[in-house]
């Protein structure tokens, strides 16, 4: 699964867990502006937020990004729909 493979590449140490450092990196390769990526993550993170995110949550993160890509701009109505 893409979501697994991208996943193990941002937490090359196994730790579970990636941080915004590591979730910023992959939005800025999508292409997409920082207060989008800012934006999805806050969506994800929580509640209440952690600082990090799951697998799961990085799923969820990379539908927003994938919308965010169509020109949708991130809201919690995505992450219902696509659940």
């Amino acid at each position: 699964m893409l979501v697994t493979e991208i996943f193990r590449e941002a937490d090359p140490d196994g730790f579970g867990i990636l941080d915004m450092s590591a979730a910023e990196n992959i939005l800025l390769r999508a292409g997409l502006p920082y207060d989008t990526m800012s934006a999805a993550w806050d969506l994800v993170d929580g509640p209440p937020p952690k600082g990090f995110l799951t697998p799961v949550e990085l799923r969820r993160f990379l539908r927003l990004a994938g919308w965010a890509q169509e020109g949708v701009l991130p809201h919690k109505g995505l992450l219902i729909r696509s659940e």
